[in-house]
């Protein structure tokens, strides 16, 4: 185990070293009718597409943690509504402290 982590070390130090992943390749510039771009061919993302993003996939997890928590809650039944209510509790306060903060409003 400890040989086969040291092999991947170094295949990884020597491919490092010699700028395998660096290397910057001709067919990935941008290029105009022969002549250079004036502009950058990269377009800038909006960083609010990201932020829903994030959002959309802390919020999933979490329904991904509910549903066999409400499969299970028959066999403890006072006990599992109370957590259960608590962590519904904690999800809404991170909602409105996201909303307060403003990282749900949409910026134009």
């Amino acid at each position: 185990m400890v040989l086969m982590l040291t092999m991947i070390f170094f295949i990884f130090w020597v491919l490092l070293k010699k700028n395998f992943f660096f290397k910057k390749f001709e067919g990935s510039l941008i290029f105009e009718c022969g002549f250079n771009s004036f502009d950058s061919g990269h377009l800038p993302y909006s960083l609010q597409f990201f932020k829903v993003a994030i959002l959309f996939l802390l919020f999933d997890v979490e329904l991904i943690i509910i549903m066999p928590f409400l499969i299970s809650l028959s066999l403890f039944f006072i006990s599992g509504v109370i957590l259960l209510l608590w962590f519904i509790l904690v999800l809404m306060m991170g909602l409105f402290y996201e909303w307060k903060m403003g990282i749900l409003d949409w910026e134009v």
